[in-house]
């Protein structure tokens, strides 16, 4: 793990502020990040986010990781395909590294 990292783990409800900080500078700097705009995008809204990472804690198909240097710099998104017999393919989505931390090795220690 680089150095500056302090710890990666996944991310809880209460990590919902941060995540949505890290979300709306994804939307600043890479406008390309989703296909909604910052004020129509639905993974903004506070109550919606706190929802979904409650979920994914409750049923372990799905998850989102963060790296933390000083506070949350970096995510990727993880899920199990539903179908049963797809179950043992996973999704990566949503890796994305605050700006100002790129070229540090954080999105690699997310990968690991």
């Amino acid at each position: 793990m680089p150095s500056e990292i302090r710890e990666i783990r996944t991310l809880q409800p209460e990590d919902s502020d941060s995540l949505i900080a890290l979300l709306q500078e994804a939307h600043k700097y890479e406008p390309l990040v989703s296909l909604e705009t910052p004020q129509s995008d639905p993974t903004l809204d506070q109550e919606r986010v706190k929802a979904r990472l409650a979920e994914a804690d409750d049923r372990g198909r799905g998850f989102v990781f963060g790296a933390f240097v000083d506070e949350l710099k970096g995510m990727l998104g993880f899920y199990r395909e539903r179908p049963a017999k797809l179950q043992h393919r996973a999704v990566l989505w949503g890796l994305y590294v605050d700006y100002h931390f790129r070229r540090k090795g954080i999105g690699s220690a997310l990968l690991r």
